[in-house]
């Protein structure tokens, strides 16, 4: 499968033991930005859309996530493409 690349935008720093925990929770590939507000993680999966579910799946109690993008690079379209976790009651509109 390829490797997909995530970008976790956080809601505050993370920084030492908190991000050591995460490497290890996640068990996948991360960096840190210099601020410590932004993580970019690797990611095995077919597509965006399942290598977003599952960064989220693996860290969702180990981050303070406020954004994850999808892809870090444009996507065919030229375009960044994101997801904003929602809760599960929050009704997607197409």
């Amino acid at each position: 499968m390829p490797l997909r690349a995530i970008e976790i935008i956080l809601t505050r720093t993370v920084h030492g033991v908190e991000l050591k925990a995460a490497r290890r929770i996640g068990g996948m590939p991360m960096a840190s930005s210099h601020d410590g507000k932004s993580i970019a993680v690797l990611v095995s999966a077919r597509d965006e859309e399942l290598a977003v579910r599952k960064v989220w799946r693996r860290l969702q109690d180990s981050l303070p996530f406020d954004v994850l993008c999808a892809a870090l690079f444009p996507g065919p379209d030229g375009l960044l493409q994101m997801s904003i976790p929602f809760a599960p009651g929050v009704k997607s509109i197409h």
